[in-house]
This record gives structure tokens, C-alpha cells and sequence, in this order.
């Protein structure tokens, strides 16, 4: 009886130490998911709150440059490194991107206009696809 009982508490003792290292290891995993999923979870709610929409035809206009309005919620960056341009999927350099109705702040807030200048001229029929840089875009058909 004596040996039994020994051999049951060895047993015991080992389940419970193999049973804490799995815990630990899904510790860990668990821990470094529910970060990732909270950083994704903020992403996407920015996403969700900004918008952009070009509002001007840059082929039919006499008006150099594109004019795109902040349509969402947030403040967007609108430096030209920021802001990425396709022309028929072609990426294009922004030279320059200036607030038209700026209150001051130097801030593309929402219902400001910004206009990105390029280096190519006659967009008339072509596709123009513009994408900040959390991933909101607009695309029009010139």
C-alpha cells in the first residue's frame, strides 16, 4: 500500500509541474496576441474614423494640381511622404501638398482641403487612386 500511494503523489507531482510549463508557454502566447489584437483593434478605428474624397477633376480643371477633402473624424498627415498617388497604378512623386483653408495650424483636419501637385500634367482619362497613410483612399476616374 505504501508504494502505491508513493508512486500515485510522484505522478501527481509530475502532472501538476507539466501542466504549470504548458501554462507558461500559453502565458506567453496568449499575452503577445491580445497585444497585437489591441494594436489592430486602434488601426482599425482610425480607419473607421477618417476618410478622404478628391473633389476636383484635375483633367477638366483649370486649376493646377488634385484637391483632396478630409471627410472623416481625425486629423490626417499631409506631408508628401505621407500621402501616396497613383496614376492608372502607377505610383507618382507628390512634389508638394498645401492646406487650401488651413485655420493656422498646419494640421489637415477635417474639412480641409489639401492640393497635391505633381510632376505630370494631362490626367484627362485616367484612373487617380490617392491613399494616406492609415490606408484610407479614394480613388476617380478622369
Amino acid at each position: 500500500m505504501a508504494g502505491t500511494s508513493a508512486s500515485q503523489a510522484i505522478f501527481f507531482i509530475a502532472s501538476v509541474i507539466i501542466a504549470s510549463v504548458v501554462v507558461a508557454a500559453l502565458y506567453g502566447t496568449t499575452g503577445s496576441l491580445s497585444g497585437a489584437l489591441v494594436v489592430r483593434n486602434s488601426h482599425l478605428a482610425d480607419q473607421m474614423r477618417s476618410d478622404i474624397t478628391i473633389i476636383n477633376d484635375p483633367g477638366a480643371s483649370s486649376q493646377p494640381g488634385i484637391y483632396v477633402l478630409n471627410t472623416g473624424k481625425t486629423t490626417l498627415d499631409n506631408s508628401s511622404d505621407s500621402i501616396a498617388l497613383l496614376v492608372n497604378g502607377v505610383y507618382q512623386t507628390v512634389l508638394t501638398s498645401d492646406i487650401e483653408n488651413d485655420d493656422g495650424d498646419l494640421q489637415w483636419e477635417p474639412s480641409e482641403v489639401v492640393n497635391l501637385t505633381l510632376g505630370i500634367n494631362g490626367l484627362t482619362g485616367k484612373s487617380v487612386k490617392v491613399v494616406v497613410a492609415n490606408g484610407v483612399s479614394d480613388t476617380e476616374q478622369l
